[in-house]
């Protein structure tokens, strides 16, 4: 029986790192612009990697310590290779479920071993409850959907070449070489990665929630870099960027007249001025539109109820969205950019809790008015947003992400 990697399976983790890639938004309309902060150099890869309700932020002590607890992973890796212990498995596994029957259940459960989700190898081919709670286990530490059944995301990681993975684990730990270690106040992390957003409060992880982050298009990226929110904007107006207007609004505009008043969408000048909309000729624009689009606080809001906002050139800052079911998916990876977030109010309670003026009723009426209100936050909170595909979590677990932007 082969199990490496169980022996590593007491090390804490934690992890730091802050890289940048490609921008994605633009400034638009009357959002403010500060191309003030300084981002860092691609090659330096650096972030702030988590796993669902277990993240914790380094002292330089256990920066070290987690170096070591991947490097362990890393080395029993190589092992596995080296032993050519490691065999591809049949396109046959897939669907493989508890209660089936055949040799790819036995090869399913090999592998497993060798992966320490399945502790005692037996050589039974029957798919049973303990094989079932190893998938699950292999799901779990994948971002899966942990139903214990080999669907297509499932056996794709699991085909996934032991060289490469060992590739992946070298990569991230020369970001997590990189790191720097972040305040022990209160701040924000968005791991694009995890699809997740985390919540410090003096240091200490608080609560965490599924986002949407950028597609996997050049132009749409999520953009990772480190700033303040300064601002809250309670029942915003969405100041439609002219790439959305050119793509998406002005077809729909074209094919339906009532699509602007059905969505709450005003036209105005460069000046800020309102136009009325009838009084243009929708068919002449094409990939030019010379006047600026925004969409009214309501329901159809694309930004939802709220958006937290951190000034940068990329233009990206954390909302609500409409878009709940989203939040359902396993990969999401759906905006233009910007992060959505599933739980806007409770992030605009902790971001306001010291201020005694927005107590929860006062938040959840600002949040549903038909009249955009800014609200300044009395401390500034930095927010990291990150790019972390490998760590080992504070059980000692190794955890794999798809590496959605291909930065591996």
């Amino acid at each position: 029986m082969n199990k490496p990697l169980i022996q590593i399976q007491r090390y804490c983790v934690a992890f730091s790192i802050f890289i940048v890639v490609n921008s994605c938004h633009q400034p638009v309309g009357n959002e403010k612009r500060h191309p003030k902060r300084q981002s860092y150099s691609h090659a330096k890869k650096d972030s702030l990697i988590v796993k669902k309700d277990t993240l914790i932020i380094p002292t330089s002590d256990s920066l070290s310590q987690a170096y070591r607890s991947l490097d362990n992973y890393l080395k029993n890796y190589q092992i596995i290779a080296q032993q050519g212990a490691w065999e591809p498995l049949s396109p046959q596994t897939l669907h493989l479920a508890i209660g089936d029957s055949s040799n790819e259940v036995f090869k399913l459960k090999k592998q497993l071993n060798l992966l320490s989700d399945l502790p005692i190898l037996d050589s039974s081919i029957v798919f049973d409850s303990i094989l079932k709670q190893a998938v699950v286990r292999f799901q779990k530490r994948h971002g899966l959907l942990a139903d214990g059944a080999v669907g297509k995301q499932t056996l794709h990681f699991l085909s996934v070449p032991i060289q490469h993975q060992i590739n992946q684990i070298k990569i991230n730990l020369q970001r997590l070489k990189s790191g720097v270690n972040p305040s022990t106040g209160d701040y924000l992390v968005v791991n694009i990665p995890a699809f997740r957003l985390y919540v410090f409060q003096t240091g200490k992880l608080l609560w965490s929630c599924k986002v949407v982050v950028g597609e996997a298009i050049s132009t749409k990226k999520t953009v990772v870099f480190n700033d303040q929110i300064e601002y809250i904007v309670f029942s915003p107006y969405w100041n439609i960027p002219q790439g959305i207007i050119i793509q998406q609004i002005l077809p729909n505009i074209q094919k339906d007249k009532s699509y602007l008043s059905e969505y709450g969408i005003e036209v105005l000048d460069q000046a800020g001025d309102l136009i009325p909309s009838s009084t243009l000729n929708w068919s002449m624009y094409k990939t030019k539109f010379p006047y600026r689009l925004r969409q009214k606080p309501g329901k159809n809001n694309a930004l939802g109820t709220v958006k937290f906002m951190f000034p940068n050139k990329y233009a990206i800052y954390l909302h609500d969205t409409p878009q709940k079911m989203l939040f359902g998916q396993s990969k999401r990876s759906f905006s233009h950019g910007c992060i959505r977030v599933q739980q806007p109010f409770k992030l605009a309670q902790f971001l306001l809790r010291k201020d005694k003026r927005y107590t929860q009723q006062k938040i959840l009426v600002l949040m549903n008015r038909q009249e955009e209100q800014v609200v300044m936050l009395k401390r500034q909170i930095p927010v990291s947003i990150v790019y972390y595909t490998v760590w080992v979590d504070r059980g000692g677990v190794l955890n794999f992400r798809n590496d959605v932007y291909r930065y591996d």
